[in-house]
């Protein structure tokens, strides 16, 4: 999961340099259509008042009609420059519209790459289905690094013999804790068992199943869950997780019933 964060956030980072280099380029055209949008094109002289005004009919002289033909066609040219000095500058407009999204972008990508490599991560760590009384022991851990806030710890277990259980309810709340990073917790799910369903698993009929759910919140506020979801596989088993010998059923994962966030 890393690496395919890494690697969307090394594409973006692509992205944010490839619009950079365009808006550069886009400044650089500015400057230079600026410098020849002005080039050719000289200040109006002021005619002192004291000076006779030129008369109207009298015809121009060849250097100076020269003259005013360059001086048109440099207003033309300037002209042309600046329609394309005003296209260009949309354009760098819009350059510096996307590189400011790719950047916020990025930014909230780091942030949630961030979230998901500290938040808590809480779900079952070990399992038991133990004999004397019949019940259900999880071992619930916070694998994440950061604490885990307003763990709600719900657990639940049945016999399953003839009829196939169809209904998995939330289970009773064990409790409302918080669990540090790395720390683990232990509660039991007892299973209200029939005398002849006794007989039924001694026979190997039937089968034991637990289940539980734990929702809980993480350091930066957001709400998290986990299901589980195990069942005995009718064989007999002697659970050594607390240092001594304990009778039970061998536990194996259910198909369906575990899932997160």
């Amino acid at each position: 999961m890393h690496a395919a964060i890494l690697k969307i956030d090394y594409r973006r980072g692509i992205t944010v340099r490839g619009i950079s280099r365009r808006l550069g380029l886009w400044i650089f055209i500015s400057s230079v259509l600026c410098s020849v949008s002005s080039y050719g094109q000289t200040p109006t002289p002021t005619v002192a008042s004291d000076k006779p005004t030129p008369q109207a009919n009298k015809a121009p002289k060849p250097a100076e009609h020269n003259k005013k033909q360059e001086s048109d066609s440099s207003i033309d040219w300037g002209l042309t420059a600046n329609v394309i000095l005003v296209l260009f500058t949309g354009g760098l407009f819009h350059a510096t519209y996307r590189l400011s999204k790719s950047t916020e972008a990025l930014v909230k990508g780091a942030n949630d790459t961030a979230k998901r490599q500290l938040r808590a991560y809480v779900g079952c760590d070990h399992i038991s289905i133990l004999a004397n009384p019949i019940r259900g022991e999880f071992l619930i851990r916070n694998f994440g690094q950061t604490i885990a806030k307003d763990v709600q710890v719900r657990l639940a277990g049945a016999i399953e013999n003839v009829q196939p259980l169809t209904s998995f309810d939330s289970g009773i709340l064990k409790c409302k804790t918080v669990i540090m990073p790395g720390e683990a917790a232990r509660w039991d799910a007892p299973v209200e068992i029939a005398e002849h369903d006794v007989d039924l698993l001694s026979q190997g009929i039937g089968s034991i199943k637990i289940w539980g759910r734990v929702d809980y919140e993480d350091v930066f506020g957001e709400l998290h869950w986990t299901t589980f979801r195990f069942v005995s596989d009718g064989g007999r088993a002697t659970d050594h997780t607390m240092g001594i010998n304990r009778p039970g059923w061998k536990t194996i994962t259910c198909h369906e019933g575990n899932d997160a966030d």
